[in-house]
């Protein structure tokens, strides 16, 4: 059985179920699947051992193996005993991110919401809390979510624009706390994680956007919460170092990061750090600094 969902913008044809993304129907689709997932537990295909920037065999030891082909198709060969939902983890996170730098297009490691002034990216290490930003700006200011831990770009008349990904956060059990929200009905991502997927079917954003700013939140030895703006040099490392998964892809492509993309963030975007106090602050005051942030 195959079936059809919406990822990036992309139509994906898929042997595995995937719940997280938005389904459609493509019984009318007169133009073939963009990307095709193809699940292969026996083992048919002779997966070549290739890294290179078309052809990628991304092997994670007690899961199995995807082999990503041209940006157009991933062969998954799962572990005997491998859960669905771990082949789905890096099924829809290293796995496609690859697929995606090989179709052209950009992925930071970046949560995304849509603004009154555009999408605001937010960029960090993991844990320091972008899904957490991004699911308060949803439930307290009501903008809508984009992408989570994962933000996809691309180029459009010297203009960078985020594309949708699906309508779920990953937040831990304190996130959840600080957010008020339930965890009983959640399923959490993975069996040994205090992580859960919150679904966000009311307030996802299906269209591409174009972006107005990108903040790196940092955890910093600091007393207050504080902006800092960054030289056009800095700004440049930025984008480098919040790349997705790029030490994976400098392994093939050392230049990942495209002239035009990086000309229309340095153009048209605000990129700044947010530096945050170790022992943490509210996020309402992290809210208000990014707003004001970009009124001015």
């Amino acid at each position: 059985m195959k079936y059809y969902y919406t990822l990036y913008g992309l139509l994906i044809e898929s042997m595995l179920p995937l719940p997280e993304l938005l389904e459609v129907d493509a019984s009318h689709q007169s133009t073939p699947a963009d990307v095709r997932v193809i699940l292969d537990r026996d083992q048919q295909y002779s997966l070549p051992d290739q890294k290179t920037q078309t052809a990628y065999l991304l092997q994670i030891p007690d899961v199995g193996r995807y082999f990503i082909d041209a940006g157009h198709e991933i062969i998954v060969q799962p572990d005997p005993d491998t859960s669905d939902v771990m082949i789905r983890l890096y099924l829809l996170g290293t796995a496609f991110g690859l697929l995606l730098y090989q179709r052209g297009l950009l992925p930071f490691h970046a949560s995304s919401v849509e603004t009154p002034h555009g999408a605001v990216l937010i960029a960090g290490n993991s844990g320091v809390g972008k899904s957490t930003t991004a699911a308060a700006f949803h439930q307290k200011r009501g903008y809508r979510l984009i992408a989570d831990d994962v933000s996809v770009t691309y180029v459009e008349q010297g203009y960078p624009y985020v594309l949708p990904a699906y309508p779920q956060v990953k937040l831990w059990s304190n996130s959840l706390q600080m957010l008020e929200l339930p965890s009983d009905h959640l399923q959490r991502v993975t069996s040994s994680d205090d992580k859960f997927a919150v679904p966000i079917r009311d307030g996802f954003l299906s269209d591409p956007t174009r972006i107005c700013a990108l903040f790196v939140l940092v955890s910093a030895n600091v007393d207050d919460l504080h902006l800092m703006h960054l030289s056009y040099a800095e700004k440049v490392l930025v984008l480098q170092r919040q790349l997705y998964r790029i030490g994976l892809m400098r392994q093939v492509n050392p230049a990942v990061l495209p002239f035009d993309m990086a000309a229309a963030f340095l153009q048209h975007v605000q990129i700044a750090r947010i530096l945050r106090p170790q022992g943490g602050n509210s996020l309402d005051s992290v809210l208000e600094l990014i707003e004001q942030s970009l009124t001015h």
